[in-house]
């Protein structure tokens, strides 16, 4: 009969789990620290820890755990895969694809594990066995949807007739959830895009974005987590998350002025090891930072949430006061110490990632919001915006599916109203810290490269290499949508690609507004476009 001692750690691991699972960080670890102060060596306790490090604290001391885990269970295809993970957050792309390996060989029916190996394939640039996996996936389940959408973006030729048959049918099944249906139509429309059919291709985007924006819509409490079983969606109704982004860019507005700034300067930890690019999803920062990252003294660390992480809810942050409190107008440390300790824990984190670069590029796009606290902790960290044509960019984003956030890419308006929001972003910190950002136009890069890498450069302050040129020749990983295209040599193919779609785009045109003709290559006759969707769209549809 098991103990009573047991059956009570058992309900407070369980309990732990709960918790974990509905985004209760904070009495998840006590709980799952109170297991292990009764029975230190408790894996399972071990393992809710080692998640939660995972997805909202230290990958280094997550990998740590997850391998002492992994190092006493050798059997376990869980604890294999749980490991596998956490070096796939960190970057360390050839050690996760052997450990989902290794988790297949101990359990071959583990799809996720399955899964994940073709996602960290497709970031490696191994399209071979990534081709291999998704046929893999296809034999055991033809109905899912995510070989399909690798073998759509990345290799469209290995997709034979019969697959484009079934992928038809799927996006029309009536049996199949909404999500699976989605995915299916995402790919096709790229297929079909790829053929020149640019109308029956933006028929199925629109049909896909329509059915993930009423998904997001029913998904009323989405999970936050990473569970066991993998990661979970991070989904908002996108009423929900325009609100919440409209609030925190007027909250940085208002609290970031150059009253502020001036008053609180000068204290933060002097360093160029920090490279920020932000901007908008698709408006080619993947690009900017294969540059860089083909650079000898620079490492690309890709999309990093450190800096989000390390300045949550901490002064002045945390939101306007819901309650009309007056928030506390000096930092909650000595000012000689507060900016400057997070500026250091940051350079401590990018130092855990590699400790020998001269500089390391986070390309988590968001941090255009942070900029004034960047400026406050990181002084001599390198900012830059890579700003792509307004109507490319934001089709770009209508035309893929994320796996977590972005919930105002599935629709054309809300998309608009995102864009100018990021613009307006950018135009304060223009004003308040003028000259602080480099701002790169993605048109005049791929036009004349080597002039705008010159001056990318120059402002990181690099010595030149030519082996930034050759940026598609360097086989490091990169784990975005643009996976493919930075490993080809550098073109134009990507600019005006909205032309073929303008009389579908009526909601972006009109949202962007003025911003829609911002750039030199647009269209000059956006009211036109305008009109002829408005006309396509009160056609009766045959």
């Amino acid at each position: 009969m098991q103990n009573s001692n047991s059956f009570s750690l058992e309900r407070l691991i369980a309990e732990a789990r709960r918790l974990h699972l509905a985004g209760d960080v904070r009495r998840a670890r006590a709980t799952a620290e109170a297991v292990l102060r009764q029975a230190p060596r408790n894996l399972q306790a071990l393992e809710v820890i080692a998640l939660l490090e995972m997805e909202h604290g230290d990958l280094g001391e997550a990998i740590r755990l997850l391998k002492r885990i992994a190092k006493e269970l050798p059997a376990s295809a869980e604890a294999q895969y749980n490991l596998a993970l956490a070096y796939r957050y960190s970057g360390r792309l050839e050690l996760a694809a052997t450990g989902f390996n290794l988790a297949l060989k101990l359990k071959p029916e583990l799809g996720r594990a399955r899964a994940e190996l073709a996602d960290t394939y497709a970031n490696l640039g191994r399209f071979e066995d990534l081709a291999q996996v998704c046929r893999a996936m296809i034999e055991a389940g033809p109905y899912n949807p995510r070989p399909y959408s690798h073998l759509a973006f990345n290799m469209p030729a290995a997709l034979s007739e019969q697959d484009l048959a079934l992928m038809t049918k799927a996006a029309r099944d009536p049996k199949l959830q909404q999500g699976t249906k989605a995915s299916f139509l995402f790919s096709l429309a790229e297929i079909l895009r790829r053929k020149g059919m640019h109308d029956e291709a933006f028929a199925a985007l629109k049909a896909a974005n329509d059915l993930v924006r009423a998904t997001l819509g029913n998904e009323a409490a989405p999970t936050r987590a990473i569970a066991p079983a993998g990661e979970k969606p991070r989904l908002t109704p996108p009423e929900v998350a325009a609100t919440a982004h409209t609030q925190v860019c007027d909250y940085v507005r208002d609290t970031f002025t150059p009253e502020f700034l001036s008053k609180f300067g000068g204290h933060g930890e002097r360093s160029r090891i920090p490279v920020f690019i932000v901007g908008m999803p698709r408006s080619g920062s993947t690009l900017v930072e294969q540059i860089l990252a083909s650079h000898p003294s620079v490492f690309g660390a890709g999309e990093i949430p450190d800096l989000s992480i390390l300045t949550n809810m901490r002064w002045p942050y945390g939101g306007p006061s819901s309650d009309g409190g007056k928030r506390p107008k000096e930092p909650p440390a000595p000012l000689s110490t507060y900016f400057r300790d997070i500026g250091r824990e940051y350079i401590a984190r990018l130092r855990k990632i590699d400790a020998q670069a001269s500089m390391v590029v986070n390309k988590m796009l968001g941090n255009y919001v942070h900029i004034g606290m960047i400026e406050l902790c990181l002084p001599d960290a390198v900012v830059i915006d890579i700003r792509r044509d307004a109507v490319d960019t934001c089709l770009a984003c209508y035309q893929r599916q994320f796996r977590t956030g972005h919930e105002f890419t599935y629709d054309l308006a809300a998309m608009g109203a995102q864009y100018r929001r990021y613009v307006a972003i950018m135009d304060h910190w223009d004003r308040v810290l003028p000259g602080r950002v480099l701002r790169l136009s993605y048109e005049e890069l791929v036009r004349d490269p080597e002039p705008q890498i010159r001056r990318l450069l120059d402002h990181c302050g690099l010595p030149w290499s030519d082996e930034v040129l050759r940026f598609h020749e360097n086989a490091r990983p990169v784990r975005t949508a643009s996976l493919s295209q930075v490993r080809r040599p550098i073109s134009t193919a990507s600019v005006a690609k909205w032309k073929p779609y303008a009389r579908h785009l009526g909601p972006l045109l009109e949202s962007l507004g003025d911003l829609a003709e911002a750039n030199p290559m647009s269209l000059p006759r956006i009211d036109e476009a305008v009109k002829r969707s408005e006309t396509l769209a009160s056609s009766p549809r045959s």
